[in-house]
């Protein structure tokens, strides 16, 4: 199971973070992102940064009500007790 799948279906959404996702494709266009788009001489937008080598260590996209809700949330087990 590739790593986005588990965190959305073990993470995120059982939290209620319907915009959090491992950003592990970086030729995708994130809707609503803030930074990180400029558009090339035929005026095609593309990603402005740099290809992040290492996923997991910091490629967590989420808005700020998403992070919130993990702030308030992060106390609760990952996984029920059933696991």
């Amino acid at each position: 199971q590739p790593l986005r799948q588990f965190l959305a279906e073990n993470i995120f959404l059982p939290r209620g973070m319907s915009t959090a996702q491992l950003h592990d494709d970086h030729a995708e266009i994130i809707a609503n992102r803030a930074i990180g788009y400029a558009k090339d001489g035929q005026g095609k937008l593309h990603i402005d940064m740099s290809n992040w080598v290492v996923t997991g260590d910091g490629a967590i996209f989420a808005s700020i009500r998403d992070f919130a809700k993990w702030e308030s949330r992060k106390c609760m087990p990952f996984f029920p007790a059933s696991r």
